[in-house]
């Protein structure tokens, strides 16, 4: 009777519930949910334990963001303000564990912002989430798993000097002091 005490003390109440009908029953219903996938019960019960521990490791978007944020406090106003503002683009992702988000729900997310912007979009998006892995907050990016928009590139034009000096003295009209112009400019022109 008192290794059974002793048990009871170890395990808790937890034992009077698992009657051993109870686990056989609970164990015949696991095995035929695996029946097919090639898996044993135990792998699923270890896999299950290790995701459940680094999602309770997780914290949330917003608490993520700002950590980087506070991380990167160093840098430049305009970097400062371009963060903060894809933290702000996506309210929908504050409150969500950054473990749980995945590429499937980030991809008609950034899909809806123009090629350009997505891109430096998802260059902050990539810091972030590699500053939660490097934390332990979650394993993968899912920003790894999206690809990144390829911008045309583009068409180089020359305008002869007569034309650039032509240019700027109309533009400049007597305003200032003469300039020395190179003999060939080169713009770029992005087709629309």
């Amino acid at each position: 009777m008192s290794s059974l005490t002793a048990r009871r003390d170890n395990f808790g109440i937890s034992l009077n519930v698992l009657t051993p009908a109870r686990i056989i029953a609970e164990a015949a219903e696991s095995y035929n949910l695996l029946k097919g996938a090639n898996v044993s019960l135990i792998n699923v019960v270890r896999d299950f334990l290790h995701a459940h521990k680094l999602r309770t490791a997780s914290v949330t978007f917003l608490t993520l963001f700002d950590q980087f944020l506070n991380a990167k406090s160093d840098r430049s106003p305009k970097y400062l303000r371009e963060l903060r503002s894809t933290r702000d683009r996506f309210p929908d992702l504050h409150e969500r564990l950054v473990s749980d988000i995945s590429h499937l729900e980030l991809e008609p997310l950034l899909t809806a912002i123009s090629p350009g912007g997505r891109n430096t979009v998802m260059s902050f998006l990539r810091s972030v989430f590699n500053y939660g892995i490097k934390r332990g907050y979650l394993t993968d990016n899912p920003i790894a798993r999206l690809d990144f928009v390829e911008r045309p590139r583009c068409k180089v034009v020359t305008i002869p000097n007569k034309r650039v000096s032509a240019m700027l003295n109309h533009a400049f009209e007597d305003d200032f002091r003469p300039i020395t112009i190179p003999r060939v400019w080169i713009l770029r022109w992005y087709p629309p």
